[in-house]
């Protein structure tokens, strides 16, 4: 940059023959070489005020066990047992190459669940096998309670000024609440259908005959697909199961079928493992003031997911059900 400034003496003709491939602006050119006239050199200058510290060899050593020993501690807790700035410890946390990772939450399981899951996963897992095309031909079905009322803990929201600006922030004065209902395989979804009384065997079995078959049936080859239910109460009523048994065969999977589904097996479902929580990050900022906001709400963002991301999020099933299996039946960890 120098050199094309003592050639061409003017940043816009220098700029015109610079051959790399980001072309600083005009300014930069001006301030490069006239930096250069009053330095003789283009590093930056001696920065004046406190130099910066860094961890000594023995301080990163006692970081790391700390921080092995403690991985949830906060990184202020960690200053201040080590004796050393919170400006410090995140350089050396740097250096020592410790990453930051969500916590991830599972299902409890009793004991007897682990050779339960394990098995029933090996079953799919073998269906899978002797039938290539079986995972995109599933749809994975689920409920979900969405409620606004949600508690907000005011002692970590504060605000900056001279004098108190009485900020506050409306919240729904009853508690906001609808049970959502979606299916979904690899070629999209069927829903959102929204229970408006408690969910019963007779009501969870009259949305199945009224609403969702005769979608199912618009929507592919209904004698080609096969439907999957977790094992919640209404799931397993006298009623339902006589429907699906005369509705589907042996086309469908969940308790009482010839396919069994694991209770406490979110981490197979793609609804727990991702729709849910996917819908929840988009829904949630929008701030729904009635149940029809909330419900709203859901409809349009459900139809703003792209169809790829529902492929790949059953797709990745056949993945976490051998993980369940090398893991002996505990949740996977994907």
């Amino acid at each position: 940059m120098v050199r094309l400034m003592s050639l061409h003496k003017t940043p816009e003709v220098a700029r015109s023959h610079w051959r790399g491939s980001v072309v600083p602006d005009v300014r930069t050119f001006s301030n490069v070489f006239a930096k250069f006239l009053e330095t003789g050199t283009v590093d930056d200058r001696h920065r004046s005020g406190r130099p910066r510290t860094s961890c000594s060899e023995e301080s990163l050593e006692k970081l790391r066990d700390k921080k092995e020993a403690h991985p949830t501690h906060s990184e202020r807790t960690h200053a201040a047992d080590l004796h050393i700035p919170l400006s410090s410890l995140n350089r050396g946390i740097k250096e020592l190459g410790f990453g930051s990772y969500f916590i991830q939450r599972t299902q409890f399981h009793f004991d007897q669940d682990y050779a339960i899951r394990k098995e029933c996963y090996e079953h799919l897992v073998h269906l899978c096998r002797i039938k290539p095309t079986l995972l995109k031909r599933i749809w994975f079905s689920d409920e979900k309670t969405f409620r606004t009322d949600r508690t907000v803990i005011r002692h970590n929201h504060r605000m900056l000024a001279l004098q108190n600006p009485h900020y506050h922030v409306e919240v729904p004065s009853e508690r906001i609440v609808t049970n959502c209902w979606i299916a979904m395989s690899s070629a999209g979804f069927i829903g959102p259908y929204y229970f408006s009384a408690t969910v019963t065997g007779p009501v969870y079995t009259e949305m199945l005959k009224s609403y969702f078959v005769p979608q199912l049936k618009e929507r592919s080859r209904f004698e080609w697909a096969y439907f999957q239910q977790d094992g919640a109460p209404p799931h397993t009523a006298r009623a339902t199961i006589q429907y699906l048994d005369e509705t589907f065969g042996k086309r469908w999977i969940g308790l009482k079928s010839n396919h069994p589904w694991p209770q406490r097996s979110g981490d197979l479902s793609p609804l727990d493992f991702w729709l849910w929580s996917y819908l929840e990050e988009k829904v949630y900022p929008r701030e729904p003031k009635t149940k029809t906001d909330l419900e709203q709400f859901i409809r349009e963002e459900l139809n703003e997911i792209p169809p790829r991301m529902f492929d790949h999020a059953v797709t990745s099933v056949l993945e976490r059900a051998n993980e369940v299996i090398a893991r002996f039946g505990q949740s996977a960890e994907i």
